[in-house]
C-alpha cells in the first residue's frame, strides 16, 4: 500500500500559479529593468507582465518550462525516506515513509 501511495503523490504534483504579489515577481521585475545579461524578449513579457494578464501567462508558461524555476513557483513535495521491516523476505509489521514539502509563497 505504501508504494502505491507513494507512486500517486509522484503523479499529482501540486499545481503552479505566478502572481504578480509573489516575491519572485518583484525579484523578476528587478532583473528585467537591471540585468543587461537578459534576453530581450524575455525581459518584454516580464516588463509587460505588469499589466497585462496574458503576458503573466507567458511567462508563467516560460519559468514553468524550467525544472529548477517551476520550483519557485509551486509547492514542491519529495519522498525523502522510506522505511519497513525487518528482515528479507517478509511482510512487514509497518512501513512509513516521509514527504518534504516546500510551501510556495502566495499572497
Amino acid at each position: 500500500m505504501l508504494a502505491s501511495f507513494v507512486v500517486r503523490l509522484e503523479e499529482n504534483p501540486y499545481p503552479y500559479s505566478l502572481t504578480r504579489s509573489t516575491p519572485l515577481y518583484s525579484t523578476l521585475q528587478c532583473v528585467a529593468e537591471h540585468s543587461p545579461e537578459l534576453d530581450s524578449s524575455l525581459r518584454e513579457v516580464i516588463k509587460k507582465s505588469i499589466s497585462s494578464d496574458h503576458a503573466l501567462e507567458q511567462l508563467q508558461d516560460f519559468i514553468a518550462n524550467d525544472p529548477l524555476m517551476r520550483s519557485l513557483i509551486t509547492t514542491t513535495q519529495a519522498i525523502d525516506l522510506i522505511g519497513g521491516g525487518v528482515k528479507v523476505n517478509a511482510l512487514p509489521d509497518q512501513a512509513w515513509a516521509v514527504i518534504n514539502h516546500r510551501i510556495a509563497a502566495e499572497r
